[in-house]
């Protein structure tokens, strides 16, 4: 098997803190956003994420989440429903021993 010519356009970002997207266009098929979407770890910061990155996050054919240590309220099943219902092209990951049902 030969492959030749593919090329997979990444767009990453990491601690945004409850940052809204850049204003440049979004550019790429998958974007990473890898840790420390809030500050607190609050329920409604996930809400006013999802507002802020939904328009934002909707170009993309796939975006990976990879919660932080600050975004505590994603062991929530609901919370982790609450994204992936918004931004459909969204998956969460986690990290091994930050949620509970993967210790």
């Amino acid at each position: 098997l030969r492959l030749r010519n593919i090329i997979m356009k990444i767009t990453a970002t990491s601690d945004i803190h409850g940052a809204k997207p850049p204003k440049t266009p979004a550019y790429g098929e998958v974007l990473v956003i890898a840790g420390d979407l809030t500050n607190r770890g609050s329920i409604n910061e996930i809400c006013q994420f999802i507002y802020n990155w939904q328009d934002y996050c909707s170009v993309f054919e796939a975006v990976f989440i990879i919660p932080g240590n600050h975004d505590t309220c994603m062991t929530q099943p609901e919370v982790i429903e609450m994204i992936t219902d918004q931004i459909p092209n969204a998956r969460v990951f986690f990290a091994r021993g930050l949620h509970p049902l993967l210790v």
